[in-house]
């Protein structure tokens, strides 16, 4: 990705599985917790919540505009994700169905305070 080539769904599989068994021992070991990933196709959804009892898996859809999305990864500067690769990104996402839909074009506080309404609404992230 680094490169400007996107990851295929063969490339994603491995990755996918390991978040799905990292899932499966939180919730075999009673814990939660926050795991966030570019899930863009259903079966990639599909695939991280296998093997989950229903109603453990949410997931939460982080909707921006294409030019917001464009300008922040501008901005960003890591190793892994080329800004080259926005258009594929978008192009391959399969709008969830069935996931929590926020317009991500706030502070990143009020977009974790939004989501924790949903999933805890006595808790606020400072």
């Amino acid at each position: 990705m680094a490169t400007g080539h996107a990851l295929n769904d063969e490339d994603r599989q491995p990755w996918l599985e390991t978040l799905n068994q990292l899932m499966k021992g939180w919730f075999d070991a009673g814990k939660s917790g926050v795991l966030a990933c570019s899930a863009l196709k259903s079966k990639y959804r599909a695939t991280l919540a296998a093997g989950m009892p229903k109603g453990t898996v949410s997931f939460v859809w982080l909707d921006a505009p294409r030019e917001l999305l464009a300008e922040r990864l501008a901005e960003r500067h890591h190793e892994f994700m080329n800004p080259k690769l926005l258009e594929s990104q978008l192009k391959t996402l399969e709008p969830p169905k069935h996931a929590l839909r926020i317009v991500n074009d706030r502070a990143p506080e009020e977009i974790v305070n939004q989501i924790v309404e949903h999933i805890s609404p006595t808790q606020k992230v400072k």
